[in-house]
């Protein structure tokens, strides 16, 4: 069977992000499909291909995703009966592979309607709250976003996202990887109007449309009330800054010496932005109007965190700050995104 080179090429690449080695290549009902798996999560893509054969192999998708990258010819032939592939006059056969034992997601016999519901309303707070969800991939599966009725929240105790106007019902009172979301991002992409039909069972979800399907498994354990800290944000004072001379400033006052970087009001009420070594004091930055710190009080904040949420807005985009002692979170907004708040915590100076 023939198969599109670049058609079989997508769906490989799809499929390999879930696994670490082993990918399920079947074909049924006019459908090739490509899984990949692992103790984690599990990801399903498919196309409709003109056979109507029925067969499945298991092989190593990573040196196959490589040989068809490396083919030159525009098509795959695909042989079930002796697991081989061949492009041009190159052949790779997996007749004597051992495939390894993965977790299986079966949800059957749950939730068999699911709830359908539209990607873009998610699509946002995938982008934002995972920002917030920490990049340790120690405990990539053991940090996620939470959704409520209306609003995602994503946070490592460093940091904190929200999002609000999500309007997915279908997600209420789930915690759900960081990994797993950006894993459909990948997948689906952001189109305008992408269905997605979400189902619950066990300590499970899956997400699934035309030509895709991805389970892993939920987060348990009560999620962090994070409402004090909006509301205390909330009640201080915002100044504006535009965000690219800000994120410049940061960057160009942390590259000389990191991990800190310190904010402070100057004597034209300006913000300053600066590190206590010597030449970073002499390349610091002033911009802005209207700061709320005190005159005396400095407020002290990691610049990789607030450089990555200040980075969910677009770098021209007019970003609000706020800042009013060394003690309080600081508060990210902009009026372009008006339904999202990031929050970075303060460290001491």
């Amino acid at each position: 069977m023939k198969i599109d080179k670049q058609q079989m090429q997508e769906l490989l690449t799809a499929a390999m992000v879930a696994s670490d080695k082993d990918a399920v290549i079947r074909i049924a009902g006019g459908r090739l499909s490509v899984a990949g798996s692992s103790l984690a999560s599990s990801i399903t893509v498919s196309a409709g291909v003109d056979c109507h054969d029925e067969a499945s192999m298991t092989v190593d998708g990573k040196r196959l995703l490589a040989f068809i990258k490396a083919g030159s010819g525009e098509s795959v032939t695909c042989n079930f009966e002796k697991r081989s592939f061949k492009i041009a006059r190159s052949r790779m056969s997996f007749a004597s592979y051992e495939p390894e034992h993965h977790t299986t997601f079966d949800m059957s016999g749950g939730d068999e309607q699911g709830s359908s519901m539209g990607f873009a309303p998610i699509a946002l707070a995938i982008a934002a709250c995972t920002k917030a969800c920490g990049d340790d991939d120690t405990r990539a599966w053991s940090t996620g976003v939470h959704f409520t009725g209306s609003e995602a929240f994503g946070t490592d105790g460093h940091r904190l996202v929200r999002v609000s106007g999500v309007d997915c019902p279908a997600l209420e009172g789930t915690t759900i990887p960081k990994q797993a979301l950006q894993q459909l991002a990948a997948v689906i992409g952001q189109a305008e109007g992408r269905q997605v039909l979400v189902r619950q069972q066990s300590g499970m979800i899956s997400f699934s449309g035309v030509g895709f399907d991805i389970r892993c498994r939920l987060i348990d354990g009560q999620y962090p009330n994070t409402a004090p800290v909006f509301e205390r944000c909330a009640e201080q004072q915002w100044a504006s800054y535009p965000n690219g001379s800000m994120q410049a400033a940061i960057a160009q006052v942390a590259s000389v010496k990191p991990p800190m970087i310190k904010l402070r009001r100057d004597d034209t009420d300006e913000l300053g932005v600066f590190s206590d070594d010597a030449a970073s004091k002499a390349s610091a930055v002033a911009f802005g109007s209207g700061v709320q710190i005190a005159a005396d009080e400095t407020v002290g904040v990691n610049p990789r965190y607030a450089s990555e949420l200040m980075g969910i807005f677009d770098e021209d985009a007019e970003i609000s700050l706020s800042l009013c002692s060394g003690s309080a979170p600081i508060g990210i907004s902009s009026p372009m995104l008006p339904t999202v708040t990031a929050i970075v915590m303060p460290m001491r100076t």
